[in-house]
């Protein structure tokens, strides 16, 4: 579980720097949970964190189709 906490931990960073507070905290959550080695948590907050992932996909597909009008 430690190459999916590295993962979190540069997902959290993009994430805050670029979408929004929940989808950061859902990051973090996932980083903690891996890095303790919580096989129930980290699958809840990965579960949490695509979805917040497929919110910013939609948002973004949604501001491209505005860009291009």
């Amino acid at each position: 579980m430690a190459s999916l906490a590295r993962a979190a931990h540069t997902l959290k960073g993009a994430i805050g720097n670029m979408a929004g507070y929940a989808s950061f905290e859902s990051a973090l959550r996932l980083e903690s949970a891996a890095q303790v080695g919580d096989p129930t948590e980290t699958a809840k907050a990965y579960a949490e964190l695509e979805r917040q992932l497929k919110r910013i996909e939609r948002d973004l597909s949604v501001l491209t189709q505005e860009c291009v009008n």
